[in-house]
């Protein structure tokens, strides 16, 4: 009786362990890659800014009319009337911001502000 009673146990046991999975049964597999959808259609998003105000756009005016207002007739930023005294007055002209590119104006500008709040 001993016996057989082991002998169930273990068929009992047999039956436990085979039901008991370690793991996925099956793999998940994605069978379509997944794209964006404007890759397919083309179509692509624009960043658009909003429309300006009336304020806004006479606010920008002023501000670019007062910047475009540069004395001409003004060294280049690194000069000093003292560097240019002994040049010739069509060398002189030359070093002015009237033969100047955007760049020399901007730096012009920048060394303007530095003297104006030291």
């Amino acid at each position: 009786m001993m016996q057989s009673v082991s002998n169930a146990l273990s068929l009992l046991r047999g039956t436990a362990i085979s039901k008991v999975r370690w793991g996925p049964v099956y793999t998940d597999v994605r069978g379509i890659a997944r794209i964006r959808i404007n890759r397919n259609t083309g179509v692509k998003a624009v960043k658009m800014s909003p429309p300006k105000t009336a304020w806004q756009a006479a606010a920008e005016k002023e501000f670019l009319q007062m910047r475009a207002r540069v004395p001409k007739d003004e060294l280049l930023w690194h000069l000093t009337p003292d560097d240019v005294r002994h040049l010739s007055p069509e060398m002189r002209k030359c070093l002015t911001l009237r033969c100047g590119n955007s760049r020399d104006i901007s730096q012009w500008r920048k060394q303007q502000l530095i003297r104006k709040f030291q």
